[in-house]
C-alpha cells in the first residue's frame, strides 16, 4: 500500500516525458544547533512540478505527495510553539548542493523509477539516471536516501 500511489505514478510519467531534475532538498532534524543528516524526507523538483517522498503515517509504506514542503514552524511562532521548538527541535529543509551525494541527479533526466516492495507494500523507490541510482528507502518509520551504482 502506498499513500497517494497515483502521485508516484505521476512522478514516473513526468520522468518518462523527459523532465529534468532542477533542484533537490532534504529535510533533516535540527535541535540545539545540531543537524542530524542520517535520515529525512527528500523533495525533488522537476521542470514543472515538485514531489515529496517520506515515510507514511503507518511508518511502513512510502508516502509521495506533490508540492513543496512548507515548514509548519515558519514565521511568527506562538510562545507555546517557540517553547516546543526550543525543547524538541524541528525539521529544516536544505538545498542539495555540489558535493552532496544526491547532487548527481540535478540537471539530469530520470531514466527509470523502480518501486521497492516488501511484504506487498511499496517501501521505497530507486531513481535511475545514467549509471547511478538514488535510492529512497523506509526503515523503522524513517526515510533513508543513498546513492548507488545502478547495477
Amino acid at each position: 500500500m502506498i499513500r497517494n500511489e497515483h502521485v508516484l505514478h505521476e512522478f514516473a510519467q513526468r520522468c518518462d516525458a523527459g523532465e529534468r531534475v532542477i533542484a533537490i532538498r532534504r529535510l533533516f532534524y535540527a535541535l540545539d544547533g545540531s543537524i542530524d543528516r542520517r535520515e529525512g524526507p527528500i523533495e525533488i523538483s522537476l521542470e514543472d512540478s515538485t514531489f515529496f517522498f517520506e515515510s507514511g503515517a503507518d511508518g511502513e509504506a512510502l508516502a509521495v505527495d506533490s508540492g513543496v514542503w512548507e515548514d509548519p514552524f515558519s514565521g511568527e511562532l506562538s510562545d507555546e510553539n517557540r517553547a516546543f521548538v526550543d525543547d524538541h527541535g524541528k525539521w529544516i529543509a536544505l538545498d542539495i548542493i555540489e558535493g552532496d551525494p544526491e547532487f548527481f541527479l540535478v540537471g539530469e533526466t530520470i531514466d527509470r523509477v523502480l518501486p521497492i516492495v516488501t511484504n506487498n507494500a511499496i517501501v521505497g523507490a530507486g531513481l535511475v539516471a545514467g549509471s547511478k541510482m538514488l535510492v529512497i528507502r523506509l526503515a523503522f518509520d524513517e526515510t533513508f536516501v543513498e546513492v548507488t551504482d545502478k547495477d
